[in-house]
């Protein structure tokens, strides 16, 4: 160690400090979603990113309780949360990383988040509560992109 210390310009880290780890996470082909709770760009503190087999991806913040991004392709590197909590958020790998914030938009009234629930294929549904209604609020694939379904009480609820 001293010697690359020594000539750190001119030489690599020595075996055994070099860092190999894969830390991507890859949605298996015909398998179920990954659900991942992260800091993550474009989203926030409190963003669960879920990443579908079918390539095409999104990510909810539960602290206003909407759907924020969406994306194609790879999914996310999970290192700045497993490796090191004081990195940068994480960033989606996929491409047209797309805002949702006005196809999708949130409660117009302060929301509280409730958690999720996971069906048997995976998908999670996420429910909240805002306006003295609770929701169940999912994303799916559906073969162009992404479907949205929001269930609620019947009547009528605003939107910002």
């Amino acid at each position: 160690i001293w010697t690359y210390l020594k000539e750190i310009d001119q030489n690599r880290l020595p075996d055994g400090l070099l860092r190999t780890d894969d830390f991507e996470l890859k949605p298996e082909k015909n398998g179920k979603p990954i659900v991942f709770r992260t800091f993550l760009s474009g989203v926030g503190t409190e963003a669960v990113a879920v990443g579908f087999p079918e390539g095409v991806h999104a990510a909810f913040d539960s602290r206003e309780c909407r759907w924020r991004i969406a994306w194609r392709g790879r999914f996310l590197d999970a290192m700045s949360t497993w490796d090191d909590r004081f990195c940068a958020p994480a960033e989606p790998l996929g491409e047209g990383v797309t805002d949702l914030s006005a196809a999708f938009p949130g409660p117009a009234t302060e929301a509280e988040f409730l958690g999720f629930r996971l069906d048997e294929k995976g998908v999670p549904t996420f429910l909240y509560e805002a306006g003295g209604q609770t929701f169940e609020d999912r994303v799916e694939p559906d073969g162009k992109g992404l479907k949205r379904i929001l269930n609620g009480e019947e009547r009528a609820f605003p939107l910002r």
